[in-house]
């Protein structure tokens, strides 16, 4: 039996020089692998100390918090808050009930099994502000940060409101700084996850209400309900508007605020790709790009950290920059203003309830220019916007402009019709006329709520009545009338000299619903000559009431024939 190397080398007849050679190569083999392994040992040193946790092993867990209890002392129990904080937050996340088991069973809830209760929990949260009370001791800033993340995290993370953003933005400063960005990434997978899944025309709004990190709908700055208020907010209004350095004015007029914003910020402050894509700047959208630049800032927090639950976290992190890749977010139209001649400044109405459903847009400026397109797209990975607004201008003639559209694009429903206020109705008639003949029954017509955001009104396209079923409504220059053939109605029409005799109409039809409890269709006839911004209004007091509440909700324009 061959015992040595050199008793194989001999036995193959390998001269003891060449058996030199090889020995030393051997010998440099191994000491290279004993510096890769050292390296790669380093590596991992540098992620994790020496004396850090491993927060995804429960032996890890429970040897660290075993070691943690044995010492008696103020120090310790900082430490241990920080480790039982950091352990809740990631068995949350990864939804982990043997992590979560486990760490009821180390700090004495009695649960077992995954069987919460609300007392289990209470006596978790017990458990963490006793030891910021023994941190406080030694370290009392430190302590109150273990105290305010126990309540943020507890209590104010369902509410989503300023107070809640206001403590986070405090907790990104403290000691607590890493347990806090880590919760907040959970929430970014969470909203980009669930937007993904959305139709394009949901995304939008779904973002900024998960993720409206600086202006939520919940904090009444922004009212993201189908009407929408812009309330009279006084604290800090700077996520919420278009703000930075260079603004000293309190604007509180979107437009004027827009306008401002765009003469005197930079657009790399939003961020955007390039100057051309401030025009994009319509409130919702603002919300989003502002929303979307917090929530990087946040994963940018944690990448660059060093701490071990950062190191632990990376999978989290990993995950909500994955779901966020490439994510596309149809934005909202431009709202437009006086100064913008190629814009439509569309109406202010309460009937702009709806949120945009079609992918494509028929845009008339002041003019009566008329341009079509695709709505813009943002994506998310390289912060782009795709397409135009208000894209490709039509040379020809409105209708025929109209038509060509209408016919190239094979539209089975309605675009938006983006109409600039100043136009006349006939051109909006015009335009149903021909919407009416290509097979289209229902429009949907953007207009601005009271927050300058642009939402649709829905309405319906006939070329028949039926007199005694419906109330048919006649807006003419100088003339709003009411009529109907209904029993109830026939005898109490209603007719106004003024086309501005707003509040009047609305009395008349709020008498009709809540008192004489008739809920007939309601049948628009636009007469020509008035102005769009006019005739928005009007349906805007036909379809709701001074508190929002609805009156009539179906609502029909009648359109003659294309041949009459």
């Amino acid at each position: 039996m061959l015992n040595t190397i050199g008793d194989f080398f001999s036995a193959c007849g390998i001269t003891e020089k060449l058996q030199g050679i090889l020995m030393l190569y051997k010998n440099i083999l191994f000491l290279l692998f004993i510096t890769m392994l050292t390296i790669a040992c380093s590596g991992k040193r540098k992620n994790q100390s020496k004396n850090s946790v491993d927060y995804t092993s429960i032996q890890s867990l429970s040897a660290a918090h075993r070691h943690l209890t044995t010492k008696d002392s103020s120090n310790s129990s900082c430490e241990l808050a920080n480790l039982i904080t950091g352990w809740l937050i990631l068995a949350s996340a990864d939804n982990s009930p043997a992590l979560m088991d486990e760490l009821f069973r180390v700090t004495g809830s009695g649960c077992v099994k995954t069987i919460k209760t609300s007392g289990c929990i209470k006596d978790l949260y017990n458990y963490i502000n006793s030891l910021a009370d023994r941190c406080s001791k030694i370290d009392e800033s430190r302590g109150e940060d273990i105290k305010t993340f126990s309540i943020w995290y507890s209590r104010m993370r369902q509410k989503w409101d300023v107070e809640f953003f206001k403590t986070t933005e405090k907790l990104l400063k403290s000691s607590l700084r890493v347990h806090t960005a880590l919760v907040m990434i959970a929430s970014i997978e969470h909203a980009a996850r669930i937007t993904k899944a959305m139709p394009h025309a949901e995304r939008l709004n779904s973002f900024i209400r998960m993720a409206g990190f600086q202006c939520p709908s919940s904090a009444g700055v922004w009212d993201f309900s189908p009407g929408g208020i812009f309330t009279d907010f006084k604290g800090d209004i700077s996520g919420c508007i278009p703000h930075c350095s260079e603004i000293s004015r309190e604007l509180f007029s979107y437009p004027r605020r827009r306008r401002e914003f765009i003469s005197k910020c930079s657009y790399t402050e939003i961020p955007l790709a390039k100057f051309e894509d401030m025009k994009y700047i319509a409130p919702d959208n603002w919300l989003f790009f502002k929303s979307l630049h917090y929530a990087n800032k946040i994963l940018t927090i944690m990448e660059k950290s060093k701490d071990p639950l950062a190191f632990a976290g990376s999978r989290l992190i990993k995950k909500a920059n994955d779901t966020l890749k490439d994510m596309k977010v149809t934005l909202s139209f431009q709202t437009g203003d006086e100064k913008e001649p190629d814009t439509a400044t569309v109406p202010l109405s309460p009937a702009a309830l709806t949120v945009p459903v079609s992918t494509f847009f028929i845009h008339v400026n002041s003019s009566g220019n008329l341009s079509y397109g695709l709505r813009p797209v943002f994506t998310v990975k390289d912060r782009k916007i795709i397409g135009d607004y208000p894209g490709k201008t039509i040379s020809r003639n409105l209708e025929e402009g109209v038509s060509s559209f209408l016919y190239h694009q094979n539209l089975k429903s309605s675009p938006v019709l983006m109409l600039d206020e100043n136009i006349k109705s006939d051109v909006l008639v015009n335009i149903l006329k021909i919407m009416k003949k290509s097979g289209i029954s229902t429009v949907e017509i953007g207009l601005r709520n009271t927050s300058h955001m642009v939402r649709t009104f829905l309405g319906n396209l006939t070329e028949h009545r039926n007199p005694e079923k419906e109330l048919l409504i006649t807006v003419a220059p100088g003339l709003i009338s009411v009529t109907s053939e209904h029993p109830q109605v026939k005898d109490i029409p209603f007719k106004t000299q003024s086309t501005f005799d707003f509040s009047s109409l609305r009395v008349y039809l709020e008498k009709l619903k809540w008192k004489k409890k008739i809920s007939l269709p309601v049948i628009i006839k636009l007469e020509p000559g008035v102005k769009w911004k006019t005739a928005g209004r009007i349906i805007g007091y036909i379809y709701t009431n001074t508190s929002g509440r609805k009156l009539f909700e179906n609502i029909t324009f009648l359109i003659k024939p294309l041949s009459e």
